[in-house]
């Protein structure tokens, strides 16, 4: 279990601070940890799945935008 700094998660996303705390307050992105009085980390593993996770909603999207008909299509050839 790694935990990794605000500046990592940035890096990792792509996100800036405003998003990533408005994720989190949404539940939406996964919570820090606090690890001192003024120190919050992030499970590195939960963040990498964050994103594993947005890239596969995007693929499906892309999948969707570039092919609309593929149900039908698929359906009537095969």
């Amino acid at each position: 279990m790694k935990l990794i700094s605000l500046v990592q998660v940035k890096n990792i996303t792509g996100l800036g601070k405003t998003n990533i705390y408005r994720l989190m307050k949404d539940r939406k992105f996964p919570q820090n940890i606090n690890v001192g009085s003024r120190t919050r980390r992030w499970l590195e593993s939960e963040v990498l799945q964050w994103v594993k996770v947005k890239r596969g909603e995007r693929l499906m999207l892309c999948s969707v935008i570039v092919n609309p008909h593929k149900e039908i299509i698929d359906k009537v050839f095969n």
